[in-house]
């Protein structure tokens, strides 16, 4: 097997992202965003900060944090992408063992390994989670019906993922060097462009070493949506996305947040 690490080594970098003026850095094989995607920049004041040292360290310090649509609950998700990403057409290097866009059937019995922590947060509502899109098309322009969002939780606080909690389901996951089948609740939503499906850790982990079989995790995903007359077998798998979807408990309120990748890498 073949490992590709995606965070730059040897190389340090710093990016500072303000509302209104987000803007896509390049670092070793990610692209880097603030995406404020639900801000009301208007209303919001401070920065999100990405810097590579190593590892990749995200700040988010917001003295005032306001959502243009309070019921979804979250203003923003600064992220690392990995591949394609059809909202803005993203792109970034790719690994020749995972070259992404990718469709379903071709997708290799490849490892995503993360060692994170989420060093603190004050009292908001946050994740920290791999957002995945499948999609008809491979370089598609955005999401439509019919697509798939699918997004992993391995942390989390105070938020609910989008739709209704249909149950759990065990899949397998490396946790410090052990791998069990872990518990996942199984959440799926619509939101009026396209579907929405969610697997949380029933026991979050707030900082570790994670393993993740992609082929598995997508495997699981078909099987769910299949069982909803939803058939994605041969869409594209765009890219990876990993960061933290975030919001302020009250509209307006203000947003300390602080995480770490010290390790991305790609087993294929």
């Amino acid at each position: 097997m073949s490992e590709v690490n995606l965070i730059p080594v040897g190389s340090t970098g710093s990016w500072v992202y303000e509302c209104g003026k987000d803007y896509t850095a390049y670092a070793g094989f990610l692209g880097l965003q603030g995406n404020y995607w639900n801000a009301n920049c208007s209303g919001t004041s401070g920065t999100v900060k990405m810097s590579v040292n190593g590892g990749l360290r995200t700040v988010v310090d917001l003295t005032r944090a306001e959502m243009r649509n309070p019921n979804l609950g979250v203003l923003g998700y600064p992220e690392a992408i990995h591949g394609y990403k059809p909202f803005g057409r993203i792109k970034t290097r790719i690994s020749q063992g995972l070259p992404l866009p990718i469709s379903i059937s071709n997708i290799p019995n490849a490892w995503i390994n993360l060692r994170y922590e989420v060093i603190s947060h004050n009292s908001l509502r946050m994740n920290f989670s791999f957002d995945l899109w499948l999609t008809k098309g491979s370089d598609q322009v955005g999401v439509f019906r019919g697509d798939l969002e699918f997004m992993v939780w391995l942390y989390y606080s105070n938020l609910r993922p989008a739709g209704s909690l249909e149950g759990t389901l065990k899949a397998p996951l490396t946790i410090n060097g052990v791998t069990n089948d872990a518990e996942w609740e199984v959440w799926f939503g619509d939101t009026g462009q396209w579907s929405i499906l969610t697997l949380r850790l029933t026991n979050p982990l707030k900082a570790a070493s994670v393993s993740l079989p992609l082929r598995v995790f997508i495997e699981r995903a078909l099987s769910i949506v299949n069982g909803k007359s939803m058939n994605i077998a041969n869409h594209y798998l765009n890219g990876l996305e990993v960061g933290t979807e975030y919001g302020p408990i009250k509209n307006g309120g203000s947003v300390q947040l602080e995480w770490v990748m010290y390790e991305y890498t790609i087993k294929v």
